[in-house]
């Protein structure tokens, strides 16, 4: 197995939603490293264009601008994307936007650790 950990980013306008999925995987996924974090979309837009990570984390309801409307800033996804939100009618149109994945919160630990075994 490759001992290099699998970068990623999570983008979240809600900050205990950023900590609770980064607190899950270190516990439970030590494969990944959270190399960024943000809570705005505008800002995540920069430095992710520059600095892609392998999966990105993202929630689909945010102020200013949604997941989608975020991904579609990119004229190619460099990046896989998981998608982390409460609502689950969402899940349709995330897998046609090519999402890697669609975990619900609360997070199942389960489905987190499944989710990251398959992307290896």
């Amino acid at each position: 197995m490759n001992s290099e950990r699998i970068k990623a980013a999570i983008l979240d306008d809600e900050k205990p939603g950023i900590e609770m999925l980064q607190w899950n995987l270190e516990q439970y996924c030590p494969s990944i490293e959270v190399t960024d974090t943000f809570d705005d979309p505008v800002k995540a837009l920069g430095i992710l264009k520059t600095k892609p990570p392998k999966i990105l984390f993202l929630d689909i309801e945010m102020p200013a601008m949604n997941g989608f409307e975020f991904l579609k800033r990119f004229d190619e996804l460099p990046f896989h994307v998981v998608f982390v939100t409460a609502y689950d009618q969402f899940a349709i149109r995330a897998f046609k936007v090519s999402a890697f994945d669609y975990l619900l919160k609360p997070i199942d630990k389960d489905d987190l650790i499944n989710c990251v075994t398959n992307f290896q």
